[in-house]
């Protein structure tokens, strides 16, 4: 028996293929893991295509009534933030990379390094403080 796949957009059920239904779960709780990540922080990491760098970190702060000002405090963070991570040593960049530019999971990065996903999120929640205290 086949099993039917829906996904509600504006309140519409669209019957989706197993790939489609599994792709946008995914997608559903990386955000809400990254969301939480940044609660918990007081922090997030954007990926931000930007035509002259390919991958750029912007750094979210609390909205302020000045918007130039804030923008101007958003760039500093951001380059203050990317020159922090180029300062880490290259295992710790890599896996910074390719879980906040490359979005790849944990557990996606784990198996490109033959390591348990385990060890994975303890590294990072470990560079994210390392990065954290540098910030300060």
């Amino acid at each position: 028996m086949k099993k039917n796949y829906v996904i509600y957009v504006n309140n519409v059920a669209i019957k989706v293929s197993h790939e489609v239904y599994k792709t946008y779960w995914k997608s559903v709780e990386r955000e809400r893991y990254l969301d939480k990540l940044a609660q918990k922080y007081e922090l997030e990491l954007d990926h931000v295509y930007d035509g002259y760098e390919a991958n750029t970190i912007e750094y979210k702060l609390i909205d302020d009534k000045d918007p130039t000002r804030s923008e101007a405090m958003k760039l500093e963070m951001i380059d203050l933030l990317l020159k922090r991570v180029k300062t880490l040593p290259v295992d710790e960049q890599r896996l910074i990379q390719a879980i906040y530019f490359d979005e790849l999971t944990q557990t996606e990065y784990a198996r490109i390094t033959n390591t348990s996903q385990q060890i994975i999120s303890y590294r990072n929640k470990r560079i994210l403080k390392k990065l954290r205290k540098l910030l300060e």
